[in-house]
């Protein structure tokens, strides 16, 4: 392509890379209008999205806190600033970092922060680590040597003696288990002389500690345990314990889990049974929207029943994984679309493709990149050096310029533009010439 920007897809499977795809946030199509919001400095570079009526600010590399009005929070003068929790920000300057809530002006130290939830934060200072809420209130006194946690706990240790928590900091007994790591779900990693087994928050014992490590197969009930050379599948819902002999496993979806033998691809039901032997080169995981396996065999690309009878047989060089109900595929080097049953809906005719989203697709050809509706309709035209969809508006860019659209292709802002910032609510923020400011987005 002549473009220096390209959306290079690149189609895969079990053993491969993963199909790219551009991120559609609440596609709608709408007229709007615009007019300046708030005009700001216009040395400003960048800005974040309004948070609370703050937003950071970027001049010349530096970075600072300030209000819509201008007012300074704080001063341009750091080196990074992340929001981290309503009113907390990390700020570092000179390789030295701190938490502020900018509301009552605490401060803390760190090293390393990490985001719990929207109430507690993980920080370390010192190689020591704790908690503070959102309003920099200590709730796990910076004194353990570790801390780790999930959605759903907390463990900390000091001293090699664990403690757990439960997400609102809540201290639960271990119910006299010698040690606990977090686990799969709800549950707990039980250890006992260095073997691993599987336990409730309870104390409930659900597998003995005999397993040397555990591969997570989904985010619930589904893993496999390592015994010596022994691979077992655990599946903690259905109370399965089973000896499965294959090399590697991939994830579970609708029930069925990838495996790996010899090079060759199949699949097993999550109670360990074989449904489909290993035989096939290429696999993804299995769709619950779809009643069709997608697999390769000698080369060629197929979709079989979950039974591992043959449905359909594909023309196809590479395909992808369905999304919004359409396959992306690759035939000759060009890319188009086939649904879930196999039939071809858009013929391969473009150098670049993304997936569809809410039914719509980033797509390319020698002239630059557009958007095309599921009826293979240009929605937007394909002369843009670089493009993509937020909050239900199009971003282009042509010559380092940029521009906004809607999705039925209404010019919104014109391609005339530095920069373009995400939209919050109805502002983004612009940059033009010798202004900088928000604009604001009307219906």
């Amino acid at each position: 392509m002549s473009k220096k920007k390209k959306l290079l897809m690149l189609l895969g499977c079990a053993l491969c890379l993963g199909l790219a795809s551009c991120k559609n946030d609440n596609q709608t199509s709408q007229e709007a209008t615009t007019k300046v919001y708030k005009k700001l400095n216009s040395e400003i570079d960048r800005v974040s999205p309004i948070s609370n009526g703050k937003i950071i600010v970027e001049i010349d590399n530096k970075y600072g806190i300030q209000d819509l009005d201008g007012k300074i929070i704080e001063n341009i003068e750091y080196d990074k600033i992340i929001r981290v929790l309503e009113n907390c920000y990390y700020l570092e300057k000179a390789g030295m970092g701190v938490i502020k809530n900018i509301v009552n002006n605490k401060v803390v130290e760190v090293n390393e922060v990490g985001k719990i939830s929207e109430e507690y934060l993980k920080i370390m200072y010192n190689n020591k680590v704790g908690v503070v809420d959102k309003d920099l209130n200590w709730v796990i006194p910076m004194e353990y040597d570790y801390l780790e946690f999930n959605k759903e706990y907390i463990t900390v240790v000091k001293d090699g003696k664990i403690d757990l928590y439960d997400i609102n900091m809540k201290k639960i007994d271990l119910k006299g288990a010698e040690k606990v790591l977090l686990g799969i779900g709800n549950y707990l990693y039980n250890v006992k002389d260095n073997k691993l087994g599987i336990m409730t928050p309870n104390g409930d014992v659900l597998v003995e500690p005999k397993y040397n490590n555990f591969l997570r197969l989904n985010e619930k009930d589904v893993v496999i345990g390592y015994k010596g050379n022994e691979k077992y599948l655990i599946n903690l819902s259905k109370k399965i314990e089973e000896l499965v002999d294959y090399d590697s496993f991939g994830e579970e979806g609708a029930g069925l889990i990838l495996t790996l033998k010899d090079n060759k691809l199949g699949y097993i039901n999550d109670i360990g049974e074989e449904i489909i032997p290993n035989k096939y080169e290429g696999a993804f995981k299995a769709d619950s929207e779809s009643e069709y396996l997608q697999v390769k065999e000698d080369g060629k690309w197929k979709l079989i029943h979950k039974d591992g009878k043959l449905y359909k047989e594909l023309p196809y060089n590479d395909i992808g994984e369905n999304k919004d109900e359409y396959t992306l595929v690759l035939l000759n080097d060009k890319f188009g679309y086939m649904d879930k049953n196999g039939d071809e809906k858009i013929t391969p005719q473009y150098l670049s493709a993304t997936s569809f989203e809410q039914g719509y697709a980033i797509v390319g050809i020698e002239s630059g990149f557009g958007i095309i509706n599921k009826k293979n309709e240009i929605v937007i035209p394909m002369i843009y050096d670089d493009i993509y969809i937020q909050s239900g508006y199009v971003y282009v860019t042509m010559d380092n310029k940029k521009g906004l659209l809607d999705l039925s292709g209404n010019e919104i802002l014109p391609v005339a533009y530095d920069d373009l910032g995400a939209i919050d609510g109805n502002v983004l923020f612009y940059k033009k010439a010798n202004e900088s400011g928000y604009m604001e987005i009307g219906k």
